[in-house]
Parts: structure tokens; C-alpha cells; sequence
């Protein structure tokens, strides 16, 4: 479980600026900025939802996002979160990484890093300790994460098209319940390969990634709108208003009800 605590931690080996571990309280906001340096956010417990290129994100437990220098985005949480950020120095490094990540990644981008959180629990006592082969042992960690961000395929010629149907038709089929085969047939691709290019694409299964745009969607509308359970309900494919319930209440450990009382309070 993580705790109510803040704290940064400089001084640590190149490329790294600092790493610190947040808690953002409920209703916190983050006005639009940007930095001169990579920025990363992993996310502990709790959610953010961040704006960024004419769209918001509902980040949860698990999720990396990756913010290259300039880009502006926006910040906020209506129930909290925790995060681990890691900022970048902005200058080149001797060893090469900030280049790499500059040739590699010059736009957002979002992982899928919960095994990576649930194998680090002793991170925050590892981060608080002042003793330099502690600092060390935590910018090795960090290069784990860069480098396991790195080593997944780039969205190229060939997986691009796929890549951008794929999120199409998911996003035209938000309120109807899809299955693995009905999209392996719209895909002409059979279902075992539409999941081996969905897991090397998004870093998820299909069916995965189908309920994270409509969890996405589920937050905007509870947010931004006055629509009732059941029109959200039925516009995101659920059977009625108790199943929605029951599918937003295990991902964000609370009820639409509340997330939308606590949203505008």
C-alpha cells in the first residue's frame, strides 16, 4: 500500500534529473505546461486523467506515460493518485539514452507497466535512502523501465495501418459488446495473430484494450456530462445500469455515483 508521503530525490547517476514519488490529492490540478526534458509518470494507485494533444487520458494503476519536451499537457485527479515521475536531465548523456529516446519517441505515448510496479515494492525505501549505492541501484531500476519502453516495436509502415484501424474500429464499436472473433473476421486476421500484434502494439490483449477506451470514456462522460447511468451505460455497451456499475467500481475501486460526486464537489 502506498503512502500519503512525498519526496524527491536528486543526485542521482545520469540521465536523471530527479525521481520522485507524489501523492495528489483529490480534486488536484495541474494547469497546462510543458518541460524541456522527458518526463515519465507512472502511475502507483488512484487515477489521472491527462490532456494532451486535443485528448484526455484516464491513467490507472500500472500505466507509464511517456511526455517528450514541449509538448503541452494538462494534469488533474478528481479522487487522487499516486505517481512515481521520473524527469530527464535535458542536456545529452555520455552513455547515449536522452539521444535514443529523442529518435525513438517524439510524441506521447502510454505502456502498460503494472508487473513491472508489482515486482518494485521496496522502490519508495530504496528512493529515500541517501547512501550513493542506493541512488545507483535506483537509476539501474530506471533503465530497466527506459529500456523496456525502448525495446517495444516502433509504430512503423507496416503496423501503423494496423495500428490506427484497429483503434478505429474499436472506438466504432464502443457500444456494442464485441468479441475476439467478430474483430479477428472485420480484421480478415485470425484471432491468435490479432492478439500477438494487439499485445506488440498496445502492450494488451484486444479485449484489454477495448475496456480501457471505454473505462476512458466512462470517466469523461461521468465528468463532463449530466447523462443518466443508463444512457452511459448504453452508449458503452453494457447490458443496464448494474453491470456498468459493477465493471467501473472494480477498475476504480468506486461507484460512477461517486466518482462523479467527488468529480464536482
Amino acid at each position: 500500500m502506498w503512502e500519503n508521503n512525498n519526496f524527491i530525490v536528486n543526485d542521482i547517476p545520469e540521465p536523471y534529473k530527479d525521481l520522485h514519488l507524489f501523492y495528489r490529492e483529490p480534486g488536484w490540478r495541474m494547469d497546462w505546461h510543458d518541460h524541456d526534458f522527458y518526463q515519465m509518470i507512472l502511475i502507483c494507485d488512484g487515477v489521472l486523467q491527462l490532456q494532451v494533444n486535443g485528448r484526455t487520458y484516464a491513467l490507472s494503476a500500472g500505466q507509464l506515460c511517456l511526455i517528450p519536451p514541449g509538448l503541452p499537457h494538462m494534469l488533474e485527479t478528481p479522487l487522487g493518485y499516486h505517481q512515481l515521475g521520473i524527469n530527464l536531465q535535458s542536456a545529452p548523456d555520455s552513455r547515449g539514452m536522452i539521444a535514443l529516446l529523442k529518435e525513438h519517441f517524439t510524441d506521447f505515448r502510454i505502456f502498460d507497466r503494472m508487473q513491472w510496479l508489482a515486482g518494485r515494492p521496496d522502490l519508495a525505501a530504496e528512493c529515500c535512502s541517501l547512501a550513493l549505492l542506493s541512488k545507483m541501484r535506483t537509476a539501474h531500476r530506471m533503465d530497466e523501465l527506459i529500456l523496456s519502453c525502448l525495446e517495444e516495436p516502433r509504430t512503423d509502415a507496416v503496423l501503423s495501418p494496423f495500428r490506427a484501424e484497429l483503434l478505429q474500429l474499436l472506438n466504432a464499436s464502443i457500444n456494442q459488446r464485441i468479441t475476439l472473433d467478430r474483430l479477428s473476421r472485420q480484421l480478415s486476421v485470425s484471432s491468435s495473430h490479432l492478439e500477438r500484434l494487439c499485445r506488440r502494439e498496445f502492450g494488451c490483449s484486444v479485449i484489454e484494450l477495448y475496456n480501457r477506451i471505454r473505462m476512458n470514456e466512462a470517466c469523461l462522460q461521468l465528468a463532463g456530462s449530466v447523462q443518466s447511468l443508463e444512457s452511459i451505460a448504453c452508449s458503452l455497451g453494457f447490458y443496464d445500469p448494474a453491470h456498468f456499475s459493477r465493471f467501473f467500481k472494480q477498475r476504480m475501486k468506486i461507484s460512477p455515483l461517486q466518482y462523479r460526486r467527488q468529480y464536482r464537489s
